[in-house]
């Protein structure tokens, strides 16, 4: 093998192992933001001057815990969609929340709205009363529940030492 066809052999291998790598970080930081709990509770804040009493889960609007693209399916999330949020865009979460506020929409049909419930900690997905804010058992002197771990995602890191090894193990190939 000359040295012209080395080089161009090598690049082509680069470049796939880049594109692999751009894929692979791509498709890790697809998911929802695990920011948008945190923002709806600042925004019913901002909206009602009352703080909600927990931090509301993903299931709120999604589907599972593990929220994403596509997952949304109660129908307070379907409603906040239908209002104006979009993904993977913050600031139209507020602006949601607050088309929800002046048209008084009540995505479970219980009489309440839904910017009210969740200032009251109550879930608008659920008739009636239904807590989003449920009181995790205790056990013994000050205990508590660790809050769940989020699912871990390749990153930045990852994506380096998988290239790293495929390049160590191309070179190993090559002698």
């Amino acid at each position: 093998m000359n040295d012209t066809t080395h080089v161009t052999h090598e690049s082509r291998w680069l470049a796939r192992g880049a594109t692999l790598a751009i894929a692979v970080f791509w498709s890790a930081s697809g998911y929802a933001s695990p920011t948008y709990p945190g923002l709806i509770k600042d925004d019913i804040k901002a909206l009602t001057g009352l703080d909600m009493p927990c931090t509301p889960p993903c299931t709120l609007c999604h589907r599972d815990l593990q929220g994403g693209r596509g997952t949304v399916s109660q129908p307070f999330g379907l409603s906040m969609m239908a209002n104006g949020l979009t993904y993977a865009d913050p600031p139209s979460l507020a602006s949601a929340l607050a088309a929800l506020r002046a048209k008084a929409i009540d995505s479970d049909g219980d009489g309440a709205v839904d910017v009210d419930e969740l200032s009251q900690g109550n879930d608008p997905d659920v008739p009636g009363p239904g807590q989003l804010c449920l009181e995790l058992p205790r056990y013994g002197c000050g205990a508590h529940v660790a809050p769940a771990r989020p699912v871990d995602r390749l990153g930045p890191a990852a994506v380096v030492g998988f290239l790293a090894a495929l390049s160590a193990l191309r070179r190993r190939r090559r002698r």
